[in-house]
């Protein structure tokens, strides 16, 4: 049945006026009367009052069986995914834009169309805060009513994102206090209280994680180090780190962490002026984009510690369809590499890159 027809015949089993619907949604009666003749349609935001209105749930008042409904929104998630790997985040805007015009109460579908509305703003070299206000629209409509922890947490995360981008730090520290500490997180209980083989794969997934949570830190040292020397320090740590965990090959998603730290020690020894140090790095950041560009489908680890976990390139998501030769080539395009522009190796370099 139309939405509109719908509405028409729950008022009516209600015995309410038009008059008398308005005044309860708080919207005027000609809105009232477009709805139930067809003519346009309530918001989304309005969807779930005249749901609790009825006493009927959204899905019930759009029609929708809640199994077909749950299988054709697993089938947009599967497709989402795939335009993610791919880097066709304009792609998945308009794909969770129609499906949340289907689908308007799936908390699911809202969160994934912010997580993309956040790739895109982040690809934009000139940024956009109109982006940013209709991600803090969605994740406010999100926490006002879903009870999914994991959304929950996941749109939080994106809301605090969305003000730290927008310069209201106060708001963002606020969101990010609301997030569970790390030692009482999921993955670090769940280490404490399970058994057997599902203790040895999460135990597996801590270890594997630290590189992650370490990789994070060093944005903050980005942050606060005013000196090249310091943070070229903690970078090396960084990588030192990497190869303890994970011996000197077979990174897999990882070799993407350790190329970015070796563009930031190139970046930092840039600042410096040290041409030998500066092309050293930048040969060894060329070198591990080409093993993250080239790393097969899956990757198993060599170490007992970790020969229970697998990570698979068609996992991977990115904002952008271009790959890490492309960004390379970009930042060497930097005012901070002048000094080095007419070297012959820099010259060659640039062709090497533009070769893969």
């Amino acid at each position: 049945m139309d939405l509109g027809l719908k509405i028409k015949k729950l008022r009516l089993e209600q015995e309410w006026t038009q008059e008398q619907l308005a005044e309860m949604l708080g919207v005027s009666i000609q809105a009232v009367s477009r709805w139930e003749n067809s003519q346009t349609y309530p918001d989304i935001s309005l969807l779930p009052a005249i749901a609790s209105i009825f006493e009927v749930s959204v899905d019930s008042l759009l029609g929708v069986d809640v199994y077909q409904k749950n299988e054709k929104i697993s089938k947009i998630l599967e497709e989402d995914h795939k335009l993610a790997n791919l880097g066709k985040t304009e792609q998945r805007i308009e794909l969770l834009r129609n499906a949340l015009m289907k689908y308007p109460d799936s908390y699911v579908l809202q969160n994934k169309l912010v997580s993309a509305l956040l790739g895109f703003y982040y690809a934009q070299d000139e940024k956009r805060d109109y982006i940013l206000d209709e991600i803090i629209i969605i994740c406010e409509r999100i926490l006002k009513r879903c009870i999914d922890d994991d959304i929950r947490y996941s749109t939080l995360q994106s809301l605090c994102f969305a003000y730290d981008d927008k310069k209201q730090s106060d708001k963002a520290i606020e969101i990010a206090c609301k997030m569970p500490h790390r030692n009482i997180c999921r993955e670090n209980l769940l280490a404490l209280v399970l058994q057997g083989d599902e203790l040895i794969q999460q135990t597996q997934e801590n270890m594997h994680d630290l590189i992650y949570q370490f990789y994070n830190i060093l944005w903050g040292y980005q942050k606060i180090t005013t000196s090249p020397l310091q943070l070229i320090e903690i970078c090396h740590k960084f990588v030192d780190f990497v190869k303890m965990i994970l011996g000197d090959n077979n990174y897999g998603f990882n070799y993407y962490y350790v190329y970015q730290t070796y563009m930031k020690i190139t970046r930092s020894y840039a600042k410096l002026k040290n041409t030998e140090e500066t092309f050293k790095n930048i040969f060894l950041a060329f070198d591990y984009i080409k093993a993250f560009e080239n790393r097969p489908e899956q990757t198993k680890y060599e170490y007992w510690y970790l020969d229970k976990i697998i990570t698979k390139k068609s996992d991977s998501t990115s904002n952008v369809e271009y790959n890490d030769f492309d960004v390379l080539l970009s930042n060497l395009e930097k005012s901070d590499y002048d000094f080095i522009r007419n070297d012959n190796r820099f010259k060659e370099l640039i062709n090497q890159i533009k070769n893969q």
